[in-house]
């Protein structure tokens, strides 16, 4: 396997049967590909870049002198995850920062998800749960971070345990908590989820990797070393190929997280790196403290979306995010936040994005499927 082999301009009219390489996960279906895809070639393509590739159409028309109309492409759900943590105190403040970010994107049609971290962030003050809970009703989602699954001596069952806890008490302030970030493990972070109850999982990173066996893994990752869940190696986006971020599946255990099984009970939704610390990542040896938003991020930011965009095809689903770290309000300026929604907005109006929330990509994805 080689991890972003596969062509940036992959075609996938079903969600991949085989993210790890091309090898079906035990007890899953055989691929459902209907062909109706207008690819020349149809071999299953791998999220983690795999060996096999998938020839694609020229959605740009092709020849010239051809005659035949060229499938529309469906436009990429877009939101942004933000992680509320490690900025105390949670209080009638930080509320209405929250709430005046939330309000800058909702006034461009955005929709946000927000993702609470329990052990920093709940209990809150009273505020701050009436602005989650007001932020919900007004089109945005929520979700939990956990942060958990890289500490020594965790067994599953306190695993689970711990998740379960997290939701339940999100359900206390919010009408649907069906995700959770922050588990990747080297135990079954997929079947934790699960258990505790969440129906699909965000910000999967290279630390996930750490749950396959080391054959297992994709090339290269073979004799993965990270120092946590946070060494700057570990905490990168995964898969690393915009190519596949771009497509959800669904898989069933943290052994082969990277197989899609058909009946599998969690989506995994990829995401696309901390907004705000694109360009400190971009290069660095170490994990950047707190970041601000600026024109290098959002350089790399557009570029890497519009990678992921051409690699569309007619008949897939298609969700993309960027994940803001450890948010708070210090960390945009007017600026740089205008500039981010203006080129968002300009993708909008080209038809190349549509905004939903986390929780609305992951019913959208449950249609599109049937599963």
């Amino acid at each position: 396997m080689q991890v972003g082999a596969v062509l940036l301009a992959i075609a996938c009219s079903d969600p991949p049967s085989s993210i790890d390489g091309g090898a079906q996960a035990q007890g899953s279906s055989e691929p459902t590909d209907s062909g109706a895809s207008a690819t020349a070639a149809s071999s299953e393509t791998p999220p983690d870049g795999g060996s096999t590739s998938r020839a694609v159409d020229d959605t740009s028309g092709g020849d010239s002198s051809s005659t035949d109309a060229v499938p529309a492409l469906r436009p990429a759900n877009l939101t942004i995850t933000l992680h509320l943590e490690n900025h105390a105190p949670y209080d009638a403040t930080y509320a209405a920062e929250l709430r005046q970010f939330a309000d800058a994107f909702a006034a461009r049609g955005g929709r946000l998800t927000l993702e609470p971290r329990r052990a920093l962030f709940m209990p809150a003050d009273p505020a701050v749960i009436e602005t989650l809970r007001q932020l919900e009703a007004g089109g945005h989602a929520v979700g939990a971070h956990a942060a958990i699954g890289a500490e020594d001596g965790l067994s599953q069952v306190d695993f689970v345990t711990e998740l379960a806890a997290g939701r339940a008490e999100l359900l206390d302030v919010a009408a649907r908590v069906d995700h959770v970030s922050g588990i990747c493990s080297p135990l079954d972070f997929v079947g934790a989820a699960a258990d505790a109850g969440y129906a699909f999982t965000t910000a999967a990173t290279v630390y996930c990797l750490f749950a396959m066996a080391p054959e297992a893994r994709p090339e290269g990752y073979e004799d993965l070393v990270c120092n946590g869940a946070i060494d700057p190696v570990c905490h990168r986006s995964y898969p690393d190929d915009a190519a596949l971020r771009i497509r959800p599946w669904r898989t069933d255990t943290g052994a082969q997280w990277l197989t899609d099984v058909p009946n599998g009970r969690i989506v995994l939704l990829p995401g696309s790196g901390s907004l705000p610390c694109l360009a400190e990542e971009s290069g660095g040896d170490s994990l950047p403290g707190d970041c601000v938003l600026a024109d290098d991020d959002l350089e790399i930011a557009f570029a890497d979306l519009d990678a992921s965009l051409a690699t569309r095809d007619a008949a897939g689903y298609f969700t993309y995010y960027w994940i803001w770290g450890s948010w708070d309000a210090a960390s945009a300026t007017p600026e740089a936040l205008a500039s981010l929604l203006d080129g968002i907005d300009e993708r909008v109006d080209a038809g190349d994005l549509v905004w939903a929330n986390a929780t609305e990509m992951y019913d959208g994805y449950v249609a599109w499927a049937g599963r």
